[in-house]
């Protein structure tokens, strides 16, 4: 729970306010989960904290919420162009990705348990969005989309969800999906240097 609380600090995930006249006050609560290696066995346990977006307005505290998901077919297909070419693929999840994407509507929410600070009466206008929040995975994606074609890739028209990256006779393919992605392609050094640019922007 430290770890998740200092990661939304360092995001700035909020500012402490009072709740203005009129504005209803979301919930939130702590889900926990234990994450297994390879072998089986326990590799740590997660905490996080999730908005209950149950009590969202539409038209007020959201208005779309749709975002793309990476088709099955979309992803056996990248894995088997990387099996026919012998291509390394990389897999990436990125760290509390929900918190990157910005959110444009006001938010209120109540302080997480066990973290409220000594105004109890304050509470957390959102600055960026939530695990739980209707809109979270629509602007994560946003905020994704925006980078990737900053940085040269070309989005697939047949699914939004797919990348290609061509420098030179050298070709990479970036599938996303919720909160990872997966990469590969041709030129390993263009591949460590997108790897590189990714924990950059999203550390």
């Amino acid at each position: 729970m430290n770890e998740e609380y200092r990661s939304l600090l360092a995001n700035d995930t909020w500012d402490l306010v009072p709740l203005p006249k009129g504005r209803k006050l979301a919930r939130c609560k702590w889900v926990y989960r234990t994450k297994y290696g390879p072998d089986g066995k326990v590799d740590k346990h997660k905490a996080c904290l999730v908005a209950k977006g149950f009590s969202q307005v539409e038209g007020i505290d959201y208005t779309e919420t749709f975002s793309p998901v990476a088709k099955m077919n979309s992803i056996r297909l990248v894995l088997s162009l990387a099996a026919s070419f012998k291509w390394k693929v990389h897999h990436m999840d990125v760290k509390s990705a929900f918190l990157h994407g910005d959110l444009h509507e006001e938010i209120y929410m109540e302080q997480p348990i066990g973290f409220i600070q000594t105004n109890s009466s304050l509470v957390c206008r959102l600055k960026k969005s939530l695990y739980g929040l209707k809109q979270a995975p629509r602007a994560w994606y946003a905020k994704m989309d925006s980078f990737l074609l900053e940085t040269d890739f070309s989005r697939c028209h047949s699914d939004n969800t797919v990348y290609t990256k061509k420098v030179g006779k050298s070709l990479i393919i970036l599938v996303l999906y919720v909160d990872g992605l997966i990469l590969t392609g041709s030129d390993p050094n263009l591949i460590n240097h997108v790897k590189s640019s990714l924990k950059k922007k999203f550390k």
